[in-house]
């Protein structure tokens, strides 16, 4: 019995001591190393439009929409890769279309979980706000990645490489804010 007993008090002195090492991290701090964790290496190849602030990417966009991933599938193109991602429509803040509705992405890549520059491949693990132009009934994301953001413990972060990435006039928002600057931005146009 009395082994019983300080066996059992050693675990809990155990896990009392190690718990007290474990550091809470800050809404800020988590939101820091969420952005650095969205912020990509500089692609090699360059692109040919780069935005220098959320305001252009929405004045060139024909639809901009809060999404989840449906289903997905890579196709090859003359030997490249594309990903073709089917998202639901969760919200609509610029173009014709309605909540519910399915549409097509289209982004080069898609072979290693990942598409152009390294950014990984929309997941059914987050939501996605998107800015689209579309082309042949289909949809790509403005600027390859530039118009591409991902909605994570409730803020929403750009997914772009750091050379393009909006961080001069862009930092993360929370869910709420940025559905809020989507719409006063697009109601100023």
């Amino acid at each position: 019995m009395k082994k019983s007993l300080l066996f059992v008090s050693l675990i809990v002195f155990s896990l009392l001591i190690s718990s007290c090492g474990a550091k809470e991290i800050s809404i800020e701090e988590l939101v820091l190393q969420i952005d650095k964790e969205e912020t990509y290496e500089s692609s090699p190849a360059s692109l040919a439009i780069v935005y220098g602030s959320i305001e252009e990417i929405e004045s060139d966009a024909d639809l901009i929409v809060k999404c989840s991933l449906n289903e997905q599938k890579i196709v090859s193109l003359d030997g490249f890769p594309q990903t073709h991602s089917y998202v639901t429509v969760e919200d609509v803040y610029k173009g014709d279309i309605s909540v519910g509705s399915l549409i097509e992405i289209i982004e080069e890549g898609g072979y290693n979980g990942k598409v152009l520059a390294g950014i990984p491949l929309i997941s059914n693990t987050n939501n996605y706000f998107l800015m689209l132009k579309e082309y042949k009934n289909a949809y790509y994301i403005c600027g390859a990645f530039q118009g591409r953001f991902i909605e994570r413990e409730g803020y929403v972060f750009q997914q772009a490489t750091a050379d393009v990435k909006l961080a001069d006039t862009y930092s993360p928002l929370t869910t709420e804010a940025f559905s809020m600057k989507l719409q006063n931005n697009l109601v100023e146009e």
